[in-house]
């Protein structure tokens, strides 16, 4: 788990669970008034485990969001909600892919 502490007391946490056969990644805010706001999905590069991979967001598949309120240490109102297929293959193919987040790199550093 790597987490950070924002000046507003929202903590964003960043999970990596290693396992068989799948590795889950949880990664959202947790905020003061006890709301939660977490993605769930598969990661695929979790053996890298590494905070700097972890962050790039590479091999990560979304599978579902999950928005709910801690009251007491237990979960109230939660909602699940998945993520629908075009927003997974945007993910996977450009936003999260080596090859186009080295070429958008590339083209902010180019004079």
């Amino acid at each position: 788990n790597w987490f950070e502490k924002k000046s507003d007391g929202v903590v964003h946490n960043n999970m990596i669970f290693v396992g068989r056969p799948w590795n889950i990644y949880i990664e959202g805010d947790s905020f003061p008034d006890g709301r939660i706001r977490y993605e769930v999905g598969v990661d695929l590069l979790a053996r890298y485990e590494s905070e700097y991979w972890s962050s790039l967001g590479q091999g990560r598949v979304p599978i579902f969001v999950t928005r709910a309120r801690i009251v007491d240490g237990k979960m109230e109102d939660q909602e699940l909600s998945y993520v629908p297929p075009h927003e997974v293959i945007y993910r996977v193919f450009v936003k999260n892919n080596a090859i186009a987040g080295a070429y958008r790199l590339l083209r902010k550093n180019r004079p």
